[in-house]
């Protein structure tokens, strides 16, 4: 069996998804830096059980669990480290929403600021005075619409 150290070679990816693929990229990725760091070499058949083992588990919680394993541990990982931290992530995301829209959560930049500005200005003039709280609470929520963060239609 041909030894591997780190990231070295690039093995052939088990036959998934376009998503998946690159989610067994990024995963090998994590497994090679920590193999890079702690001195560990890995097999093709040890690249392959760690596939099957981290299977259910996304990029995004591999990565953090072999970061904080590459931070705080001492040796390479056993599975069981890396799947308790994934859990430690799971655990910490539960109450987290999930996202209704590609938007969500993303902030406003400086054209939004410029729209609001103008649905503000729209909005003062034909209340012709000062916009109250649940006034300017309508035009966030007019923003999210005209810039497609919301794709139900605006009632208003």
């Amino acid at each position: 069996m041909e030894r591997l150290m780190g990231n070295q070679k690039t093995l052939p990816l088990p036959a998934r998804t376009e998503t998946s693929l690159i989610e067994c990229e990024k995963k090998r990725a994590l497994l090679g830096k920590a193999a890079l760091l702690f001195s560990k070499e890995l097999t093709e058949e040890l690249i392959l059980l760690w596939d099957s083992i981290l299977a259910n588990c996304s990029a995004e919680e591999c990565a953090y669990a072999m970061e904080q394993w590459m931070r705080n541990g001492k040796f390479f990982p056993r599975p069981a480290n890396i799947l308790e931290l994934v859990e430690v992530y799971r655990d910490g995301n539960r109450y987290r929403p999930t996202p209704k829209y590609p938007n969500q959560g993303k902030g406003y930049g400086e054209a939004d600021v410029l729209i609001l500005s103008k649905l503000h200005q729209k909005r003062r003039a034909h209340l012709q005075g000062p916009l109250s709280d649940s006034d300017l609470s309508a035009l966030v929520d007019e923003l999210d619409v005209v810039t497609g963060r919301i794709w139900d239609n605006f009632p208003g």
